[in-house]
């Protein structure tokens, strides 16, 4: 049995080859105290007994995640924070919130729906001090593509990044030199769109389609000429990291 800490935290990372995987964990940017973090394919080595288990982030809310849910829901924990996750389901599927989800402790999604059918929360990985600093675009067009993707087409270069670079800050320094973004990453998109700039995304499953400050949706990384981008308005970042700051507010009441 893995020893144990006050506060367990699991998350999407399934290794280290995808940077949005990687940086979406709350306690990368908060202090807990006790804190033990970890994949939450990992969930069934430890004793979740009188724990506070936080769920936190990355596209959780998909079919693949169940059992690993499931296992979590039938513990005897104290309380059960889901921080920013968010649904990540092919367009087959039919959409559903769990139980799981809304009957935790609190919860936030990163998905968001103007008719508020859960409480917004977007990314984490909003916090990282990359994003305190300026970038000026000095490319027209930046790709930053996902390794499963379509990374394969597209070797690196100059223009060209892959989401397993894991330095975080190379990535957002990548992003932030591109006037437009065309990605089909979704914290390549996220990123993006925090840096202000005109994102052009490959959405290829439903963790696309709800971001507050949306991207243009292309059909293809090689089409999104075709497309016409758009600027967003300033204060995203901000407004991410707000929700964020006020979340943790909430979460510490609770672990008094």
């Amino acid at each position: 049995m893995v020893p144990q800490e006050k506060i367990l935290e699991f998350h999407y990372k399934k290794g280290d080859n995808n940077v949005g995987d990687m940086y979406c964990n709350p306690s990368r940017y908060f202090n807990f105290a006790n804190v033990t973090s970890d994949c939450i394919s990992k969930c069934t080595k430890y004793d979740l007994n009188n724990k506070t288990i936080i769920i936190g982030g990355g596209g959780l809310i998909r079919k693949y995640f169940n059992k690993y849910t499931a296992h979590i829901d039938k513990q005897n924990y104290k309380n059960l924070i889901v921080w920013g996750i968010g649904h990540n389901f092919s367009f087959k599927e039919n959409f559903w919130w769990p139980d799981w989800l809304t009957q935790s402790t609190l919860y936030g999604v990163r998905d968001y729906f103007s008719n508020r059918t859960a409480e917004y929360l977007p990314c984490v990985s909003c916090m990282h001090p990359a994003f305190d600093k300026t970038y000026t675009a000095t490319k027209d067009t930046v790709f930053f593509l996902h390794r499963t993707r379509s990374a394969d087409t597209y070797p690196e270069s100059d223009t060209v990044m892959h989401n397993t670079n894991t330095n975080f800050d190379e990535v957002i320094e990548f992003l932030g030199s591109g006037k437009t973004i065309v990605t089909d990453s979704y914290h390549g998109a996220y990123w993006g769109l925090l840096l202000n700039r005109d994102v052009r995304v490959v959405s290829w499953t439903t963790k696309f389609q709800n971001f507050k400050n949306k991207p243009t949706i292309i059909d293809s990384v090689d089409n999104w000429k075709n497309y016409k981008g758009d600027r967003h308005v300033s204060g995203y970042l901000e407004d991410c990291r707000s929700l964020n700051r006020e979340f943790y507010k909430r979460v510490k009441s609770l672990l008094k």
